[in-house]
């Protein structure tokens, strides 16, 4: 009980001085949509959005040889979305893609036909012509994903924890697939048939699922389900962290199969690079003391649960 309270009285103070810190994946998303009329006549339809904290605006960027019509702008409560009417008298040759893209964003370029295209902060236009195809573009952006998701990185910690405890290599890699494969199943629904849930409770949930496993790694001479099957729980867990990414794909429209593979190979590989960061640390302590990876793993339990408990007071904030 003590270290609960503990948790929380760190956890409140942290939310009154930075607010903003407890946001989960803070990505902005956007589909734009080229929708053929003629070989001349096309229409580019963007929607894009940011988050409740963070509204995002953009505009469209096409070849100085299109002429565009009336743009129809549309705010909504996080975004915008936009309709412009072109004329392109050599088709679609050219640089195309939106202005004012943000640093943490990924928007999705669709053509009729054709696997679509990812552009970024870095790469906010392509050439219809000679862009990239394939996996890559969404491998990169499951990597991001991971990357930013700290709820998601701390939870593949405490996975990465238990499998410590049990001195197992192969508990840890059947813990991390099942969470990948969880997190595919609910993250493929929600993008192909359009299933999902509100995003608010989600995120609680995801920080409360912080909490158990902390709460379960403090206390080590009790024997739970999650010490004992921990890929089970992984899986589990799994299903719920995947609706917190695909809340955000919800009004854009989802991805195509390809893509979706793409981005849980991306997810994958960031999961084991972070747990193999983790092996390194641990390594680096070992050469110090050789008490000092059983400290280190003992320690970290606690950071996990205060960020947990500060994740769950943001996220029920009204």
């Amino acid at each position: 009980m003590r270290w609960f309270l503990t948790c929380v009285g760190i956890s409140v103070a942290t939310v009154l001085l930075f607010p903003s810190l407890g946001n989960a994946h803070p990505l902005s998303f956007g589909v734009l949509q080229i929708d053929a009329l003629s070989e001349t006549e096309f229409v580019l339809q963007l929607r894009y959005s940011g988050d409740e904290s963070a509204p995002t605006s953009a505009s469209l960027v096409f070849p100085d040889a299109c002429q565009a019509g009336a743009p129809s702008r549309q705010p909504t409560r996080n975004g915008v979305r936009l309709r412009v009417p072109v004329r392109c008298e050599d088709g679609l040759v050219g640089e195309f893609g939106i202005a004012d893209i943000a640093d943490d964003a990924q928007v999705l370029l669709h053509l009729e036909d054709e696997d679509p295209r990812l552009l970024t902060a870095r790469h906010p236009t392509i050439n219809l012509v000679d862009s990239e195809l394939g996996l890559i573009p969404y491998v990169r952006l499951g990597i991001e994903h991971i990357a930013t998701g700290f709820d998601h990185l701390l939870f593949v910690m405490a996975l990465a924890l238990f499998a410590w405890e049990r001195k197992s290599f192969r508990a840890l890699l059947a813990s991390i697939t099942a969470f990948t494969l969880g997190h595919s199943v609910t993250l493929g629904a929600s993008a192909l048939l359009s299933f999902s849930l509100p995003p608010r409770p989600v995120e609680a949930c995801i920080a409360l699922s912080l909490i158990i496993v902390a709460l379960e790694l403090a206390h080590k001479d009790r024997p739970t389900l999650t010490r004992e099957r921990t890929y089970l729980i992984a899986g589990l867990f799994g299903l719920l962290h995947g609706f917190g990414f695909a809340g955000a794909l919800k009004e854009l429209g989802g991805y195509t199969p390809l893509a979706l593979f793409g981005f849980n190979v991306g997810v994958e590989l960031g999961q084991l690079a972070f747990v193999l960061a983790l092996a390194v640390v641990a390594l680096l302590l070992a050469r110090v003391s050789k008490e000092a990876p059983r400290v280190f793993t003992r320690a970290l339990p606690y950071p996990i649960g205060i960020l947990g408990v500060f994740f769950l007071l943001e996220r029920i904030a009204v």
